[in-house]
């Protein structure tokens, strides 16, 4: 069998390499392709023919000087047709080229252009007078929606969920200056550049893609304020004003899980049948006729006056101060002149009573009690819920006991300004989360102090010391603040550790961990001033060095409740007038002593649906009329106005738009831009009001501003020069 292949080496080296071989079946021409060769360098290579295991050099050894080798993949299309390009805030950035059939470039392969990467996903081959390419080309940022990102709930900075996003990716995290820490759940595995997305609507950012670098930033508010005026008479040939009210809002009536109002305080789910008691021989029962939730309870009796009643139990007492109805819902199996009562109270369940009146056959009726005279003092702390059969049989099951305080929905500060009020409801999903996290608790102070020395002081040992024998004991101190737990946390688990770094003990001496009684200082504190015992905690076996895991749960929710003042632990031997003693690493030392701590934090749906509400109605502008703005910006050149040597506008940059005939005088913000590369003439920019569109901190607070001026009826202050004129807001000039 004939085989030919190529040798090939750097001009000036002694060893060959070789390329793949290709089988001979008769006289013809062969093409090699070689990778990994240096740019701009002088190889040499020759052909070699092996017959039959016989290897032999064919002809002479011949030169070749590599070129410059471009990044594999990336193409400078020098004079396409036409290109133009899309960018837009938090939008997908994309661009549509065409090119002549002498520039064919492969899809999937990356295209530079004015500082930016493109990926080709589209082309078109298309023969009219000529033969073209029309190509698709999207911004490189898509590389992150092929890579996905797994599930995760965490409260946390926007910086630290960008860093997060971005791991194992080629992109990098650049700027963030929004410091608040928004809580982020993704629920299912989704793409980096969706969850990238998802972060900059949680906490109100914007996103800016610095292509070539790979670099992303996310920002309260990108672009620049650039000090350009735009108007028809000097650098544009179109002007459009756009008011649009489908999107207004002025009143939003906010439902969570199963249809719940925000205002509601839930009595029973009656989602438990087992958990109310009937007083003769009735029983309860699971009913699938249901209102919300899963179940309902059926409530069968065969005896007047007979009672079903529940006890909450004296920890789950309900606060219903400040509330104003009771309602539940009551389903009759059969029409049912007499009805039940109903009941609610602290000390028996029939203190609140209301009376269903006749129920229809299979009808469900929801019954409301006013409570808003009844003091909160006698309602504050609701244990009992009971029903009264009143008649001598019935079947009826009931369904959602709640009560309520305050409206049910929320009102825009706008509100009197529209003729027509504009609803909506918004249905969010927030449920009652349970959210874990753990920290570590560093030592704050740690001593020992010394009965043969009663006024000396310990504080800047790197051990302290733990010890029993005559004249001569030995009491350490520990002190851990638990200020990085918040309020409202459920302790789930706590650990102390200790690193023993020597110990001499026996078999039947352990350390007693302690409360210590009162306050200390580790500067300070001596024999003859040291805190005395309040009880001890746990034990530690001290007949080993090296870490020790001590359960410690008790004691972190003693001091976080408040049951015990947190005056740290005190660490004494149980047993008297032995030599023995334990040393016990201080935080002087590598081995610094802490606690790590489990804690959970269930949120209050109410307040996230609350708060969502208020964001998609007023923060995000849904209570003003939708204004935009469009320009097509014939020479932007003579957008300046002596204020900067470039003239360059990109998107979130904000500028002055003006139009007398139209109304516009306004600081607006460049939220898209089509820029055509080859003709600027043709480039369009898409403007909105600043005041309308911004979900910073910024925007809130000149809105907030706003509704304090003078100007009540007219609230949507622009700036010094301008006001909001008519319902609709339209811009005028003083």
């Amino acid at each position: 069998m004939n085989e030919v292949y190529f040798e090939y080496r750097k001009k000036g080296t002694d060893s060959w390499s070789e390329t793949d071989k290709y089988e001979v079946i008769e006289s013809q021409e062969f093409e090699c392709f070689i990778t990994g060769l240096e740019p701009s360098t002088v190889y040499e290579y020759r052909a070699i023919l092996e017959t039959d295991g016989v290897v032999e050099s064919i002809g002479d050894i011949v030169e070749f000087t590599t070129l410059f080798l471009p990044t594999p993949g990336v193409y400078t299309i020098a004079k396409p047709i036409s290109f133009v390009s899309t960018k837009e805030i938090n939008g997908a950035w994309y661009a549509d080229m065409r090119i002549s059939p002498d520039q064919l470039i492969e899809p999937e392969s990356y295209i530079e252009k004015d500082g930016e990467l493109y990926i080709v996903k589209n082309i078109k081959k298309i023969k009219s007078d000529t033969t073209y390419y029309d190509v698709k080309l999207y911004h490189n940022m898509i590389e992150l929606s092929e890579i996905t990102i797994d599930v995760f709930s965490e409260l946390q900075t926007p910086a630290y969920f960008l860093n997060k996003i971005l791991n194992g990716t080629e992109w990098t995290t650049g700027l963030c200056d929004i410091d608040e820490k928004v809580h982020l759940k993704i629920d299912k595995r989704i793409s980096r550049l969706e969850a990238l997305n998802m972060l900059a609507e949680k906490c109100g950012g914007e996103l800016y893609w610095h292509s070539l670098g790979r670099v992303v930033d996310l920002k309260r508010e990108i672009g620049e304020p650039t000090g350009l005026q735009l108007r028809y008479d000097k650098n544009s040939t179109y002007i459009e004003k756009e008011e649009d009210t489908h999107d207004l809002i002025t009143r939003i009536y906010p439902y969570g899980p199963d249809n719940y109002e925000i205002n509601m305080t839930q009595i029973d789910t009656c989602e438990d049948e087992t958990l109310y008691s009937a007083s003769g021989s009735g029983y309860t029962d699971i009913s699938y006729e249901k209102m919300q939730g899963s179940q309902a309870i059926k409530l069968i009796s065969n005896t007047l006056n007979e009672t079903f009643t529940r006890d909450l139990g004296a920890g789950n007492v309900v606060n219903l101060s400040g509330h104003t109805l009771v309602k539940f819902w009551i389903y009759s199996e059969t029409a049912n002149t007499n009805g039940f009562q109903f009941g609610i109270g602290e000390s028996v369940w029939n203190e609140i009573t209301a009376n269903t009146g006749a129920l229809e056959a299979e009808c469900w009726k929801e019954v409301t009690r006013d409570i808003s005279g009844i003091a909160d003092a006698s309602k504050d702390a609701i244990r009992y819920i009971g029903f009264k059969n009143l008649s001598s049989s019935a079947t009826v099951s009931v369904d959602n006991i709640r009560a309520f305080s305050g409206d049910i929905y929320l009102d825009s500060p706008n509100i009197d300004k529209y003729k027509i009020i504009k609803d909506y409801v918004y249905i969010h999903s927030a449920k009652p989360e349970k959210q874990k996290f753990e920290v570590i608790i560093n030592t704050t102070a740690d001593t020992f102090v010394n009965e043969e020395s009663k006024t000396r002081n310990y504080g800047t040992e790197w051990r302290f010391k733990v010890r029993d024998d005559t004249g001569r004991k030995l009491i350490s101190y520990v002190k851990f603040p638990l200020l990085n737990i918040p309020i409202g946390a459920t302790i789930e688990e706590a650990k102390l550790f200790l690193h023993i770094t020597s110990t001499d003990f026996k078999s039947g001496a352990n350390v007693e961990i302690q409360y210590a009684a009162s306050d200390w200082n580790e500067k300070t504190v001596t024999w003859n001033n040291r805190p005395a015992s309040a009880g001890n905690i746990t034990t530690l076996n001290g007949n080993s060095t090296g870490w020790k895991e001590i359960e410690f749960k008790s004691a972190v929710e003693n001091w976080w409740s408040g049951t015990k003042p947190n005056y740290g632990i005190r660490l004494e031997l149980n047993i008297t007038d032995v030599d023995k003693s334990v040393n016990i690493n201080s935080k002087e030392s590598n081995f610094k002593p802490y606690i790590k701590v489990t804690y959970t934090i269930v949120s209050d749906p109410s307040d996230i649906i609350k708060t969502g509400a208020w964001n998609y109605m007023v923060v995000e502008g849904r209570d003003e009329p939708k204004l935009k703005y469009k320009f097509n910006i014939i020479d932007l050149s003579k957008v300046q106005e002596n204020t900067w040597e470039e003239e360059t506008i990109d998107i979130g940059d904000t500028v002055r738009a003006y139009d007398g005939e139209l109304g516009i005088n306004t600081t607006v913000r460049v939220v898209k831009i089509v820029k055509d590369h080859l003709n600027p003439a043709n480039t369009q920019i898409e403007l909105a009001n600043k005041a309308y569109n911004l979900a910073d901190l910024e925007a809130k607070r000149e809105k907030q501003l706003s509704y304090a001026m003078p100007f009540k009826n007219n609230p949507n202050i622009i700036d010094a020069g301008a006001i909001q004129a008519g319902y609709l807001g339209g811009d005028v000039q003083l």
